[in-house]
């Protein structure tokens, strides 16, 4: 699954997330008020600043 909320946060970020934007973006998903069932499924948050960042994806995950 992949979200654009709180993209508008990270797009102001330049190299490493900072820990309080980090924050926030989970604080704006989770007032989505997603229902419990879904959100428990959720194993992983990952966060990209650009497209750059996107693209090694599918090499990350053949790695691994």
């Amino acid at each position: 699954m992949t979200s654009n909320v709180g993209a508008d946060l990270l797009s102001k970020e330049h190299g490493k997330i900072s820990k309080d934007t980090r924050k926030a973006v989970v604080k704006r998903f989770t007032d989505l008020k997603f229902p419990l069932e879904f959100l428990n499924r959720i194993e992983e948050i990952v966060m990209f600043v650009s497209k750059v960042d996107a693209s090694s994806i599918p090499e990350i995950e053949l790695k691994s």
